[in-house]
């Protein structure tokens, strides 16, 4: 009993001590990963927004998306869109991407002690569209008949266009 009553002035000295000082918490950088839009065939747009800046600032910020589910591992793209000294919404367009693909993103933010991320999200690109065009092939052309010959093709758009065109040009002469 006697060692206690030595270390109960050491004990009050240390709680009057740290009850003196303030401890202000440390503020951390915070980010949300938001949505994609504008998505067409090859590009999309994605947002987020930097929800708390942190005391020691944000060096880079952007996104990371990939066809992996975690767009931050194997083989990624990266926007870097530099520094930033609030907080707020930021947005980056895609561009490149591979139509009929499912892309997943994620917004960062990068200090001198790390990386900060936001959710995981998703989008998926549209499917170019190539029309199954059937058309007729006319052979054995005489004054007043013809024969046809009812085939499938797979055309480009531009290829129609300028199917058409020819036919128009053919029946007009």
């Amino acid at each position: 009993m006697k060692n206690y009553y030595k270390s109960l002035p050491l004990i009050v000295l240390t709680v009057l001590l740290f009850s003196c000082i303030k401890f202000d918490p440390i503020k951390v950088n915070k980010v949300s990963t938001d949505t994609a839009s504008d998505i067409t065939q090859t590009s999309a747009n994605v947002s987020g927004t930097i929800l708390e800046l942190g005391d020691k600032g944000i060096d880079h910020h952007g996104f990371y998306y990939s066809t992996n589910q975690d767009p931050t591992l194997g083989t990624y793209h990266e926007t870097d869109l530099g520094s930033k000294n609030s907080a707020g919404s930021f947005s980056s367009g895609l561009t490149g991407l591979e139509p009929g693909s499912k892309y997943y993103f994620r917004a960062y933010l990068k200090d001198i002690d790390g990386v900060v991320y936001g959710d995981i999200k998703s989008f998926i690109m549209l499917e170019i569209f190539r029309p199954d065009v059937v058309t007729s092939v006319i052979s054995s052309i005489t004054e007043t008949t013809a024969q046809r010959i009812i085939e499938r093709l797979m055309v480009t758009p531009f290829q129609l266009y300028y199917f058409v065109l020819a036919l128009m040009v053919f029946l007009v002469n």
